[in-house]
């Protein structure tokens, strides 16, 4: 893609400009959460939006904070890019969902019995539906983006969906001895069922949002893939939870270091960590895994003369992982001032923002922790009640609702009208 990345992304979002409500979910003393709907004045301007781009958009760059204005120097440089990949990141479920119980016999010391809930047939939290249709849209408008002009540039795109950090987050219930291991299995076929559904949404919507796009197009040979890379430490946790081994952290790297295909890239990733950087616990492996998926792009390229850019488009409270990965990208030495993989690749974040959140709160991963798992809200502005659905289409435009809608139920997650 020969010019400016910035001259690219001037024009706006595929979201309908018509559609700018953003909906605040608060969480009240009634039978019902309410959720108040506000308007977006594109006239307003936000110090965390970039100039140029529509105002419900965060975007950082190259030696930038994610959650920090670009700077615009920086991104205004032209790359000579001959491939891009655009990164995404999912997770399961949603933090209520996932919280402990109180069995209603108790312990002999007199003491309720804490155990996780397991949430066999689900329907989709308000955090899986809101998180779908704000990166599916964001993906598919930076698609169309790169593919409006002649000889478009080649694109790949990779979506990271969670599987053995989900199996690692019942361990403290497992080593305490308060569920045994069959309840430990049936946790990790619901995270395994989980993984697949999430990312057949996501793979489904995007496409779906492309061919409204791009009539004459085949996006059948897009390349959209589920992220790869740590099979190996999965299929180490779940065989060891399941016969009551808990793996070492050595174990899970070793395992990851003969992965095939990618072995080589877990050594140099690991080699190239910041020596202050925390690997003494498998929750510490885990969070890495998602810094190595979004870096594995320019990893593999490292040896051809190339210049590769990575779009990583995700929840502005994961920019951590993004920062992570841009240090890391640095840490790669080569000949000369700049690394060899500075040299070759861009790594660009789009964080778009969340159009319905927790009231009052701020932070990026409020949705995810606090959202509540009620189908229906009340809506302060009418009196009535409102689905799920509703609050997507009012917030996300009709025609992204309908096609969110779609896939979960396709794919046998069911978010009603």
């Amino acid at each position: 893609m020969t010019g400016s990345i910035y001259k690219s992304l001037e024009r706006p979002l595929y979201l309908p400009r018509s559609e700018s409500l953003i909906a605040a979910v608060t969480i009240g003393r009634g039978s019902l959460p309410s959720v108040s709907f506000y308007p977006i004045d594109p006239s307003s301007p936000d110090p965390q939006c970039f100039p140029g781009l529509p105002h419900d958009t965060y975007i950082g760059g190259p030696s930038s904070s994610a959650a920090s204005v670009v700077d615009s120097k920086k991104l205004r440089k032209s790359y000579q890019v001959d491939s891009i990949s655009i990164n995404a990141g999912v997770c399961l479920f949603s933090l209520p969902m996932l919280g402990p119980i109180s069995l209603h016999h108790r312990t002999a010391q007199n003491t309720p019995l804490i155990v996780p809930y397991l949430p066999i047939n689900e329907g989709p939290t308000l955090y899986e539906l809101e998180g779908v249709s704000r990166l599916a849209f964001a993906i598919a408008d930076m698609v169309c983006l790169i593919w409006d002009r002649p000889n478009p540039t080649d694109v790949e795109i990779e979506i990271d969906v969670p599987d053995f950090q989900y199996y690692w987050s019942i361990y403290d219930f497992y080593r305490s001895g308060l569920i045994d291991t069959s309840l430990v299995c049936e946790w990790m076929e619901l995270v395994d069922e989980r993984h697949n559904q999430m990312g057949a949404i996501m793979i489904a919507a995007i496409k779906s949002l492309l061919r409204s796009q791009f009539l004459s197009l085949d996006i059948e040979k897009l390349r959209i893939n589920i992220t790869s890379g740590a099979e190996t430490a999965s299929s180490l946790i779940k065989k060891c939870l399941t016969y009551g081994i808990f793996p070492s952290v050595q174990g899970i790297i070793s395992s990851l270091h003969s992965c095939p295909m990618y072995g080589v890239l877990w050594q140099d990733f690991f080699t190239n960590l910041d020596p202050d950087e925390p690997m003494a616990t498998v929750t510490d492996i885990c969070r890495l895994t998602y810094v190595f998926k979004a870096v594995r792009p320019a990893l593999r390229r490292r040896r051809f003369d190339k210049t590769h850019m990575i779009l990583q488009v995700d929840d502005i409270g994961e920019h951590r992982i993004f920062d992570r990965a841009e240090a890391i990208l640095k840490a790669y030495n080569g000949d000369g001032s700049l690394s060899l993989v500075e040299k070759r690749s861009v790594m660009i974040g789009l964080f778009p923002l969340h159009r319905i959140s927790m009231a009052h709160l701020a932070h990026g991963k409020a949705l995810y922790v606090h959202a509540p798992l009620d189908r229906l809200f009340f809506d302060r502005a009418t009196g009535e009640s409102i689905t799920i659905m509703k609050m997507i289409s009012l917030t996300y435009g009709v025609r992204i609702a309908k096609t969110v809608q779609k896939a979960f139920s396709q794919n046998c997650l069911h978010p009603g009208n």
